[in-house]
C-alpha cells in the first residue's frame, strides 16, 4: 500500500480517536477508599420555630443525634418512642400503652467534618495530599486538614426545605422533617481533566504526562456532588429495654447520608497502547485493500474518471 494523502489523513483519525475518544492510551482505574466522619457544634442549636406545644424538642449532642451507617451516616430530626408492654416475660404479645413524639432541635446547627483516602489499582493518596472543591457550594479545600461542610448548606443544596410537606406517597401531611430524606454525597477523584477540541473537556491527558511535559498544570484533585433521592424517607428503629415486660421502641426519622467515592484515574499504559496502535494499522491496512479490490473489479476500468488505488 503507497503512503498517499488518503492513507495519510486516515492514520490521523485513528490516531485522534484512540486517543481522544477510547483513550486507549491509558489503563483507567474506578477509584474506591475509606473515610472517617466527625461532628462539631458550630451554632447554638436552640429550639427552632418548628417546635411548638404540640411536640417538644430535645437538644441531642453529635454523638445522640448521628448514627454511622453501611456506607454514611445518618442524622436523626424527628423522634416517635412507642411505650410497649406484655402482660408476663414469656409473652410473645405486646400492646402500645404509651407514645411521645419530638423533635431533635438544631441538628443544621452542626458541621460535618471528612477525611478521607482514595485508592484505586495504582495509586493511593490521603485527601491531606489532594486539592478538593464543592462546587455547589463554592467550598475549596486545600488538604490542611478534614473537609468541613456545613449540614445546612449541605441540605440547602439539594433545595430541600425540612418545613415543606413530605413527598413520600401517603405521607403528605407530614413535613421531610418528620419524614426524613435521602441525600447522595459523591467524592469523585480524577487525574484526566484538560481543555479538549473547540472548547470541550476530554478527560484523556493523564497526570502521569508531566514527567514528560512538565507543562502540564494539574494534580489528581476531587469534587464533591450531593443529590437527593426525590419521594423517599428514612428511619431507623431501635429497641431499648426497660425491663422483662416493657420496652421503648424508638423510631429515628431523619437525614440519611450515603458517601459514595467514584472517579477516574488514568495510568499510561505503553504496552496497551502499541497493541491497539499495531491492531488499529492492520484494519486500515485492510480497509484500503479491501477498497483497492472492489474499485479494480467493480468500477468497469473504461468508465471515465476512474481511480485507481495500489
Amino acid at each position: 500500500m503507497k503512503l498517499n494523502i488518503s492513507t495519510i489523513l486516515l492514520m490521523l483519525f485513528v490516531f485522534w480517536y484512540i486517543f481522544f475518544i477510547r483513550r486507549d492510551h491509558l489503563s483507567i482505574d474506578t477509584p474506591t477508599g475509606a473515610y472517617q466522619i466527625t461532628f462539631k457544634m458550630i451554632q447554638d442549636p436552640t429550639p427552632k420555630t418548628y417546635c411548638n406545644l404540640t411536640h417538644n424538642c430535645l437538644v441531642w449532642d453529635e454523638f445522640e443525634f448521628s448514627d454511622f451507617i453501611d456506607s454514611g451516616v445518618f442524622i436523626t430530626t424527628y423522634v416517635v418512642d412507642v411505650e410497649e408492654s406484655r402482660a408476663d416475660p414469656y409473652s410473645p404479645f405486646l400492646k402500645e400503652v404509651g407514645r411521645k413524639e419530638y423533635y431533635i432541635s438544631g441538628p443544621e446547627a452542626f458541621q460535618m467534618k471528612i477525611e478521607h483516602t482514595m485508592v484505586s489499582r495504582h495509586h493511593s493518596v490521603s485527601q491531606r495530599l489532594l486539592i478538593g472543591s464543592f462546587p455547589a457550594l463554592n467550598q475549596t479545600f486545600d488538604g490542611t486538614g478534614p473537609d468541613k461542610i456545613n449540614i445546612s448548606d449541605l441540605i440547602s443544596a439539594t433545595n430541600l426545605n425540612l418545613e415543606e410537606p413530605s413527598d413520600v406517597r401517603n405521607q403528605e401531611n407530614a413535613t421531610h422533617r418528620q419524614r426524613g430524606s435521602i441525600l447522595a454525597l459523591k467524592i469523585k477523584y480524577k487525574n484526566l481533566q484538560v481543555p479538549g477540541f473547540l472548547g470541550r473537556v476530554n478527560d484523556w491527558f493523564p497526570k502521569d504526562w508531566a514527567l514528560v511535559y512538565p507543562f502540564y498544570p494539574q494534580d489528581y484533585t476531587y469534587s464533591y456532588s450531593v443529590d437527593r433521592l426525590k419521594n423517599s424517607g428514612y428511619k431507623i428503629s431501635d429497641v431499648i429495654q426497660r425491663s422483662s415486660t416493657r420496652r421503648t421502641v424508638r423510631k429515628k426519622y431523619g437525614i440519611r447520608i450515603y458517601l459514595v467515592q467514584t472517579g477516574l484515574i488514568g495510568h499510561w499504559d505503553i504496552f496497551k497502547l502499541v497493541f491497539v496502535w499495531m491492531g488499529s494499522y492492520a484494519i486500515v491496512l485492510r480497509f484500503w485493500q479491501n477498497l483497492s479490490l472492489c474499485l479494480r473489479y467493480v468500477w468497469p476500468a473504461s468508465a471515465p474518471g476512474r481511480v485507481h488505488i495500489d
